[in-house]
């Protein structure tokens, strides 16, 4: 049996709340920012986000698409960045 975080509840909400906003891919670094803007998750790490991330991917609760947006060099191609 898994049992879910208090985190990753609040990723699900916050991942509904803008699908019903018509806003289907974020970035990680806008889902970190929404998460510590709430005094419980003041200490909120971007490696606990990215963990709590791919635990929903894992779970398929969460589809990844990778972001070549801002791709510039191979070596950033390599170093994936990903949009939830």
């Amino acid at each position: 049996m898994r049992i879910m975080s208090a985190d990753i509840a609040v990723l699900c909400a916050f991942f509904f709340e803008n699908y019903e906003k018509l806003k289907y891919w974020l970035y990680q670094e806008d889902i970190y920012e929404e998460m510590i803007k709430d005094p419980y998750f003041a200490e909120y790490k971007p490696e606990q986000c990215q963990q709590d991330l791919a635990m929903l991917v894992e779970w398929k609760n969460l589809n990844t698409i990778q972001d070549t947006r801002k791709v510039a060099s191979i070596e950033a191609f390599k170093n994936k960045k990903y949009r939830y």
